[in-house]
């Protein structure tokens, strides 16, 4: 009887498991890692529990390794393999991207296409991408688009790959722009390619996502179990083949225990979550696939899930300088009405596209330069129509504003906001909050009332006390007994009969009665310094004119400077000449009759008087006034015959701080002679502020 092909296929996968060790009581090993997906790991050692690797299947695991030998500790372990699963959050926010097979991941006898897509889901809605930066890579890193080669409709976003663009096998990579970390991966073959290399494929019976609408709603696929086929190919012809069968509970998925079956090793990865990866790896040349299945649940109310209208920033962080006053960012993402934006830097002290980096807003505009953003002065242009607030720099200190996510009133499941977690503006009705939230209300509530009570009795307190009023008109009085200076009056002294008060009559503000006592019925000595305490006389209640007080009557700091008027007290320089007879100077040379040397502070001015009975023989006499060499007065022609002569008035001088001399002097004009007699020179300055 001739052998049949099933014969010889059976035949050969007896020889490949011969060569493979299946049949020699060798046992397959599986280690994990949990690093970055862009930070690849060494390759595990020893038992593979070292340097980050461990025998758990976790969902934090990113990497896995594979190796056979009879004892853990024998052999060596193979290259690492990355595996993807969930990006960002889970649930009902959850933004998972993956590529979709639409038509399979084999060619077969070389006829026909493959077509994947990038697909993303976010917010319970699942669309393939059409614009932004994540897209699909071949392993040489060039985007999957007819420019580089593909069949026609490959755009970065979907490829569609014919037998001349496989190679054997062929890995695409979902990933953010050239150098992103992979989102998803994805294995095409053509299986009539090559001789004896071996090539694998895996494909689902019903798709790589269930999703649930919301409500909760209905699961799309409406099954509970996804079967997923892996299938080796060598020489054009299928060597090995197995299924794996994953059971969704809910959101959570779950497959079997690992195992090896018919020379092909499956594992897991993420079992009980909401994402779970399974692996096949062939024993002979370790050849590795690997496919990623999603449970992706619904939000809790129909009115719907995530807004999707509102932008979402990811990975991207404000910085600022205090001493420029500028702020920047670092590069991003940002997700808006279902596509990506790849948001470039801006150090602090680069300008941005539009406005200066000293602005006052930091926004984004959905219309016009997306991939950055631009900075204004003015806050109605930030949030104008299509316009989004990100950032607000605040002199250099940069304050992320941009509210990510709004939370629509019907997703709030009863008794999930407590009152120590919500702020409440406005009016709120018993029947939109829980009892619980009513309670703690009512107990602030009460609270506030305890406290307001004592801030009334606080305030009560305080109005019964007197008070006293500086000021022009007639106040209105608090509570009897308050005092009112009239400002506008001498400070006249009123008293308020009762509360409210306002008008100057009997039964309501009276003057208080002062007694005021004439300077000249005191008696010279009979008060004394120590009669007067410190502070007893104040501007308010003592009003001293034309008093003369002597230095010996005035103890140390008695009068305050608050006390004295400015002007009020002046220090006086005198000098007396005796008579002279000498000839005067002949002009514009002169005689000094008398001099007087003070010391000036910064802001004192000076007065001057003088005065001189002369009895002057001659014609043409002068007298003038100098400070130092600067002659500040003159009068010519002074009469000839004996009498008194005396400066008209006060002569003012603000010659600035420093030590200064004043003289009275004459002159001769005629050059005939002229002098004084035997009389009286007098000159007087007086200096201060």
């Amino acid at each position: 009887m001739p052998l049949t092909e099933s014969d010889l296929i059976r035949i050969r996968q007896f020889i490949q498991k011969l060569e493979a060790g299946l049949l020699d009581g060798l046992t397959v090993f599986v280690t994990y890692h949990d690093s970055d997906l862009g930070s690849t790991p060494s390759n595990p050692t020893g038992d593979g529990t070292t340097g980050g690797w461990h025998t758990d299947s976790t969902a934090d695991v990113n990497w896995m390794s594979v190796k056979r030998a009879h004892h853990v500790t024998e052999g060596t372990w193979g290259n690492p393999m990355a595996i993807r699963g969930l990006t960002g959050d889970t649930g009902a926010s959850a933004i998972v991207y993956y590529i979709k097979p639409t038509d399979g991941t084999a060619i077969k006898n070389g006829a026909g296409t493959l077509t994947i897509e990038a697909h993303k889901i976010i917010g319970g809605s699942d669309t393939i991408l059409s614009a932004g930066t994540i897209k699909l890579y071949d392993p040489d890193n060039n985007e999957i688009t007819v420019g580089n080669g593909y069949a026609a409709g490959s755009d970065g976003y979907t490829g569609v790959f014919d037998s001349g663009d496989i190679n054997l096998s062929k890995v695409v990579t979902m990933k953010d722009g050239v150098g992103g970390s992979p989102l998803d991966t994805i294995t095409l073959v053509d299986i009539l390619d090559g001789d004896d290399a071996i090539v694998g494929s895996i494909e689902s019976d019903i798709g790589l996502v269930w999703l649930q609408a919301p409500g909760p709603g209905d699961w799309t696929p409406a099954g509970t179990e996804c079967t997923l086929t892996v299938k080796y190919y060598q020489g054009g012809a299928e060597i090995n083949t197995r299924t794996v069968v994953i059971t969704r509970s809910g959101a959570a998925l779950t497959a079997p225990e690992p195992d090896t079956v018919d020379g092909i090793t499956y594992s897991r990865i993420g079992s009980g979550t909401s994402a779970i990866t399974i692996l096949f790896q062939h024993v002979a040349g370790e050849i590795q696939v690997a496919e990623t299945v999603y449970a992706i649940a619904g939000s809790t109310s129909s009115g719907g899930g995530l807004s999707d209208d509102v932008p979402l920033l990811r990975n991207i962080t404000f910085i600022g300088n205090v001493g420029s006053g500028k702020v920047g960012w670092t590069a991003g993402y940002l997700d808006y009405g279902g596509s990506t934006y790849n948001i470039t830097t801006k150090a602090v002290d680069d300008a941005p596209i539009v406005g200066n980096a000293t602005d006052a807003y930091v926004y984004w505009d959905a219309d016009d330069s997306n991939t950055t953003f631009k900075m204004t002065n003015d806050l109605a242009v930030a949030i104008e129509a299509g316009n989004w607030v990100v950032c607000v720099n605040v002199g250099g200190v940069a304050k992320p504003s941009h509210v990510h996510r709004v939370i629509l009133g019907g997703l709030i499941q009863a008794n999930t906001i407590t009152a120590s977690t919500v702020i409440i503006a406005g009016t709120v009705t018993d029947s939109e909050l829980s009892a619980g939230v009513n309670s703690d209300i009512a107990q602030g509530i009460g609270d506030a009332a305890t406290a307001q009570s004592a801030a009334d009795a606080a305030q009560g307190t305080a109005d019964s006390k007197t008070q006293t009023f500086y000021q022009d008109a007639v106040p209105t009085a608090v509570t009897a007994g308050d005092i009112w200076y009239d400002t506008n009056d001498n400070l006249k002294m009123y008293r308020a009969t009762s509360p409210g008060d306002d008008q100057v009559t009997a039964g309501e503000w009276e003057q208080v009665n002062i007694t005021i006592i004439d300077g000249g019925n005191i008696t010279a000595g009979t008060i004394l310094a120590a009669s007067i305490s410190t502070y007893n006389l104040t501007g308010v209640n003592c009003t001293i004119e034309n008093l003369m007080v002597k230095t010996a009557h005035i103890g140390n700091l008695n009068v305050t400077t608050g006390k004295v008027a400015d002007s009020a007290v002046r220090d006086v320089h005198h000098a007396e000449a005796a008579a002279e007879s000498g000839f005067w100077a002949t002009t514009p040379s002169y005689t000094t009759l008398v001099s007087k040397q003070v010391t000036l502070a910064a802001g004192e001015e000076v007065e001057i008087q003088a005065s001189l009975l002369h009895t002057v023989v001659g014609n043409y006499p002068r007298v003038l006034i100098y400070r130092d060499s600067t002659k500040l007065w003159e009068k010519g022609y002074v009469a000839t015959d004996l009498g008194t002569w005396r400066l008209p008035g006060l002569l003012f001088d603000s010659p600035g701080a420093g030590t200064k001399t004043y003289k009275l002097c004459g002159s001769n004009d005629s050059g005939s002679g002229v002098k004084s007699s035997s009389h009286v020179i007098s000159l007087d300055v007086w200096k201060g502020k």
